[in-house]
């Protein structure tokens, strides 16, 4: 199995927060579901190896997926010798595209469906075999394919990229008044532009964001105790956060901490 993050070039730092490859040649038979949860950001699959199923259906995913914001889990399986770069955009990417991210919130689609593209990527990732010019040829895709010199766009992203460093300079734990303040935005303006642009109202991605502190906490401090943790999370109480908590992962604070590994996205650094 090959497995490993790379940043994104200055370029494209406003649009993709990491990259990953990930390849490994284990039988579909030998593999366990994995669970996937909300994390705050959208995200795209380029494959070029067999491809993910989708563990609920059954289908596979398409060649190049783009996955909008999750607001519930779901379950993937390997399909077996999967090969793929994972694309983790940044919250704000939907406004470098031509559609309301709203549209696909919740959604796993083919990028096809909502652009056109030259498909040769696939056979292009699957003839490189150095792994950091795969990561350049998904960068190159990314420049042609989002519309990265909008002035509106350009707008947009500059008004929730100020709210979104309120939100993590909080770890989450803010109010939406505080948001549409430094959106310089009215709250029904914010809600509104929030919503379009990335894909969820501002009140449930800051759930989401305070389940991604809870992961963080919980893989730097494993014996943290789930009272202290709901407080460091912004919870008053810990039936609340456990009800947040199983809503968004499907376990509960004290089953997650015990079997799962859990590690945030939305907090990683490298």
């Amino acid at each position: 199995m090959y497995y490993k993050i790379f940043k994104p070039s200055p370029g494209l730092s406003h649009l993709v927060h990491f990259f990953w490859i990930y390849e490994s040649d284990t039988p579909a038979s030998a593999v366990t579901p994995i669970r996937v949860v909300p994390n705050g950001s959208p995200n795209m699959v380029f494959h070029y190896g067999e491809r993910t199923l989708h563990f609920l259906d059954g289908n596979k995913q398409p060649a190049i997926l783009l996955s909008g914001q999750d607001n519930q889990y779901y379950d993937v399986v390997s399909g077996g010798s999967e090969k793929f770069v994972f694309v983790l955009l940044n919250p704000t990417a939907g406004c470098f595209f031509n559609f309301p991210f709203s549209d696909i919130t919740g959604k796993n689609i083919a990028l096809d469906d909502v652009m056109p593209f030259d498909k040769t990527i696939s056979e292009a990732l699957a003839e490189e075999p150095d792994y950091q010019k795969k990561i350049n040829l998904v960068e190159d895709f990314l420049s042609k394919f989002c519309l990265t010199g909008n002035i509106d766009s350009s707008l947009r992203y500059n008004r929730l990229n100020a709210s979104l460093s309120v939100i993590n300079s909080h770890c989450g734990i803010v109010g939406v008044d505080s948001l549409s303040d430094a959106a310089c935005l009215s709250y029904k303006q914010f809600d509104r532009v929030f919503l379009s642009n990335i894909g969820i109202h501002p009140k449930m991605f800051l759930q989401i964001v305070r389940l991604q502190y809870a992961f963080k906490l919980l893989s730097e401090r494993p014996s943290i105790d789930i009272q202290d943790l709901a407080f460091l999370c912004g919870f008053y109480d810990v039936p609340h956060f456990s009800k947040i908590f199983k809503q968004l992962t499907g376990y509960s604070p004290a089953k997650a901490k015990k079997e799962c590994n859990l590690e945030s996205d939305y907090f990683l650094t490298a």
